[in-house]
């Protein structure tokens, strides 16, 4: 790739993120001011998560309260969840939400399914106080992403806004960044909805209902309006059943759809008093060549049966009177140009006159028209709908196809296998390879059923290929509890020592993270050993029915004993790769330490990106003066550091 095409893929990646912090900023303002001029919570809640949900799909969230103790928390609003959990509680400090909660300090979790953690917890007795609440608890059974953040007043822990997702990696540092923010206005909403609410819990509302009698005193205008702006068949015969309702004391209504054939009857809505449902919206319902549906049917007039038999000739017909659970029936149909295109069916709990049967005809011949083109409409778009879902079928399965091969190759090894059917072997001048290993892991596994254990290294893993594809780095392979990917590859960029440094910074942290989690909860916890060498190697694709892309080279083997030789939580790198990081990162002289088969080898300690490049405490994040330093040293690699800075803003 030339370094112009590199150049535009930085411009629209950076537009993309300008585009997205333009959104939040909207959706920031927006938000701010329909919770500020509101003083109900529950509005609050539903404007902050509608709001999330459409601008940024946040599908899943929960708001908490604290208690006057602040020793628990309470759920007081859900969104996108079965059932809404609404009074279950969460002592402060158990779990993801607890530990935030206690620290006061937003959390980000990958792949810990912390509802299991709770039930396993209230199994073996450690909370078993709390097991009730937790059984109630909403949540996602798959959750593989969620955050915690604070809602803080003056340092006042007011309650937590939480959000989860199935997807892994769903929440990146913009997420944190906007929810911190919202997260923080939401609080203060609450405080003032607070103070308000006890204001008017001091007086009652003493207004009748007076714009509910208005309303109902001009329902047969309203009625006419609804009609004429009904945007479907269910509405329209809404329109109809409450206008028949209201002017002649009409109930229990179904308007049935007859199809071109007119060999069937099809429900487009119902309004019944009788909840049995012996059928259903869109369910067909044949016309047999007996009974009184038939024979309205048939004659094209109004059938009116004041008193039903007491046997029926159609078994369908049979069903249709015990769902409506009438006595009586008048059976309307509905014509347009000679032909019965619908017929409505009601179920008087009173008996008619014929001035009242006449009047209901006037009413369903005045919508016949609209029901007859409503039914072309619907005709015509169920077509369309199928057509459209059956081209998205085939380029769904096309992409899946592509999709499969690009998860299995990096995007270019996957083009040129789909292009030529073969990958021609590339040797690289240099590039970085990454090692890690869970220490402790054999005796840890030993406690955990088979599917906690793929459970467990699949959340691991799971954050580390995202970490790796914000970086640039190319995942190769896992072995066991072993993780392997390199930078500088397929696609060279002069950056991959940098880039394989910030990873392996990432992959501690979130280990780090994650222990500091299973410690409150009382588990076992592994700790991770990071290894890296820089250096050349030779790439390309082997296999025939299962593809593997890989490398070669005694750069490979050098980087696996900078793991080996490291230890448990720290980043070990090579002289190599120390020369072309030591002036961004702090690093510490380990000496020559023997490595095996290497004989003895100068070895660092990568601890954190240098205070005067960093953006945060932890040394995590590259400010402006690190991507500067990247511009004097490496154009290539400038380009590549000033797009992954601008995505960890905010972390």
């Amino acid at each position: 790739m030339t370094p112009e095409n590199e150049d535009q893929i930085c411009v629209d990646q950076l537009q993309k993120q300008l585009a997205r912090m333009e959104s939040e900023v909207s959706v920031i303002h927006s938000l701010s001011g329909e919770i500020n001029t509101t003083l109900d919570p529950d509005r609050i809640f539903q404007v902050s998560m509608e709001s999330l949900d459409k601008a940024f799909e946040f599908r899943h969230s929960l708001i908490l309260l604290a208690d006057a103790k602040g020793q628990n928390l309470e759920v007081v609003a859900s969104h996108g969840y079965p059932e809404s959990g609404i009074g279950a509680q969460i002592p402060v400090g158990l779990g993801v939400i607890g530990v935030a909660a206690k620290r006061k300090k937003l959390l980000r979790s990958v792949a810990i399914q912390y509802h299991s953690l709770y039930a396993r917890m209230a199994a073996t007795g450690a909370q078993a106080q709390i097991r009730h609440e937790l059984m109630r608890m909403p949540g996602l059974k798959n959750a593989a992403s969620q955050m915690a953040i604070p809602l803080l007043v003056k340092e006042e822990l007011i309650g937590i806004y939480a959000v989860e997702s199935p997807e892994t990696g769903a929440f990146d540092a913009l997420d944190e960044q906007l929810l911190s923010v919202i997260g923080s206005m939401v609080g203060s909403a609450i405080a003032n909805a607070r103070a308000y609410q006890e204001i008017e819990d001091l007086s009652k509302n003493l207004e009748a209902k007076v714009e509910l009698r208005t309303t109902e005193l001009n329902s047969l205008n309203t009625l006419a309006r609804k009609a004429n702006e009904a945007g479907n068949l269910s509405t329209l015969a809404h329109t109809l059943f409450n206008t028949l309702r209201s002017s002649l004391g009409l109930e229990n209504f179904a308007l049935f759809l007859i199809d071109d054939r007119d060999s069937q009857l099809v429900l487009v809505s119902r309004d019944t008093v009788n909840p049995v449902q012996h059928w259903t919206t869109g369910e067909p319902v044949a016309i047999e060549k007996t009974g009184f549906v038939h024979k309205t049917w048939k004659r094209k007039r109004t059938l009116y049966l004041p008193r039903l038999p007491d046997r029926f000739q159609d078994p369908d017909e049979k069903a249709m009177v015990e769902a409506m659970g009438v006595q009586s029936m008048l059976l309307i149909p509905l014509i347009v140009s000679g032909r019965v295109v619908a017929l409505l069916i009601c179920g008087p709990s009173h008996r008619l006159n014929r001035e009242q049967i006449q009047s209901a005809e006037r009413y369903c011949y005045q919508i016949a028209g609209a029901v007859r083109v409503f039914a072309l409409l619907q005709t015509t778009q169920e077509a369309r709908e199928e057509a459209v879902a059956a081209k998205e079928e085939a380029e769904q399965a096309r992409s899946e196809s592509d999709a499969l091969l690009e998860n299995v190759l990096p995007s270019e090894a996957a083009r040129e296998l789909k292009e030529t059917g073969r990958v021609e072997p590339v040797y690289y001048d240099s590039v970085s390879v990454l090692f890690t290993d869970f220490v402790g892991f054999t005796r840890a596994a030993a406690s955990l059923r088979p599917s906690e254990l793929i459970q467990e290294l699949d959340g691991c893993f799971s954050q580390f290929d995202e970490v790796a594809r914000r970086n640039r780095m190319e995942k190769l392979k896992t072995i066991g509890d072993a993780y392997m990917c390199a930078g500088g590859l397929p696609r060279p960029s002069d950056s991959h020592a940098v880039d394989a440094c910030l990873t392996a910074l990432e992959f501690r942290s979130f280990m780090k993270q994650m222990a500091e989690v299973k410690q409150q909860l009382g588990f076992e916890f592994w700790q991770i050993r990071i290894g890296i060498h820089s250096g050349p190697v030779t790439a390309g694709v082997i296999g025939q029915n299962k593809f593997a892309y890989d490398i070669w080279g005694d750069t490979v083997n050098v980087a696996s004993r900078m793991e080996s030789s490291g230890e448990p939580g720290m980043v070990n790198i090579s002289g190599a790769t120390y020369e072309q990081v030591k002036d961004l990162f702090e690093c510490e002289y380990r000496g020559k330490v023997q490595a095996k088969g290497k004989g003895e080898m100068d070895m660092y300690f990568l601890h954190r990106i240098r205070g005067e490049f960093s953006a945060d405490q932890e040394g995590l994040i590259p400010n402006d003066n690190f991507n500067r330093a990247c511009i004097q040293s490496s154009t290539g690699g400038a380009t590549r550091l000033s797009e992954i800075d601008t995505q960890r803003q905010g972390w």
